[in-house]
């Protein structure tokens, strides 16, 4: 089920919005639940309950009680995976909306049949692939949302936790311990007091290094984990590839 709530302070705007996505939904045979709230303050009381967070948030920008943007942030707060899209009525406002990392601005006035199925779509897609296991990265000003299997490591930098995914890094405060609790029993293995490693980008390790597919610069293997790693990267190594080996 894909969960939906439409926030905005006018009644009549709120019942053509639910008429419109439903209509969507039923186009595509996508089972969606949909509710709306007449205020920011409303939305959020709401959310004070773990249970009742949504797979879509459209707010209005120009909400009167708690403004859209402010609305958002608290959104985030409670809900960091739910994606958001503000609904304004000038396309010079976005600008300061983006503020909020909103997954899109629309303007109220050209939200038809034609554009609001092609932000449905958008969004059920990234809902969708969302269903894989992930995990939530978050820093002072950005998160992510980074699926394990495209993570190949992570490392500590001073007080960080850096992530490696898809050619790319990512900063964010944590420990690399309350990582390692995270992805437990998901494929990943601790090597180094530094290091957590992707089972699946393995393709080479020797008594002192493990090399990962894509990257250079060899993961050091710290002498306590090495009994640890031989015993978890064994059957790995053996399914995979002969020729690989810890020695």
């Amino acid at each position: 089920m894909f969960s939906i709530c439409f926030c905005d302070d006018t009644p009549a705007t709120l019942q053509k919005y639910i008429e419109l996505f439903e209509l969507i939904a039923e186009r595509h045979q996508i089972p969606v639940s949909i509710r709306a709230f007449s205020s920011g303050r409303e939305l959020l009381a709401y959310m004070e309950n773990p249970n009742h967070f949504f797979d879509l948030y459209f707010v209005e920008a120009g909400l009167k009680d708690i403004n859209g943007i402010d609305t958002v942030l608290h959104i985030h707060e409670h809900d960091p995976l739910g994606l958001v899209i503000f609904l304004g009525v000038r396309a010079e406002c976005a600008s300061d909306c983006f503020a909020a990392y909103p997954f899109n601005y629309i303007i109220k006035s050209k939200l038809n049949f034609i554009r609001g199925e092609s932000v449905f779509l958008n969004a059920y897609s990234v809902f969708k692939q969302k269903k894989k296991p992930y995990i939530v990265c978050k820093n002072r000003t950005t998160f992510q949302c980074i699926q394990l299997s495209d993570i190949s490591h992570f490392e500590t930098l001073g007080r960080l936790v850096v992530v490696h995914f898809k050619e790319q890094s990512f900063e964010f405060y944590s420990k690399l311990n309350i990582i390692e609790q995270s992805v437990k029993n998901k494929g990943f293995i601790r090597v180094h007091r530094s290091y957590i490693v992707n089972l699946s980008y393995i393709s080479d390790a020797d008594r002192e290094n493990i090399f990962l597919t894509g990257h250079e610069t060899p993961v050091p293997i710290g002498q306590v984990y090495l009994d640890h790693v031989r015993r978890e990267t064994y059957p790995f190594f053996s399914v995979n590839s002969s020729s690989l080996s810890v020695k």
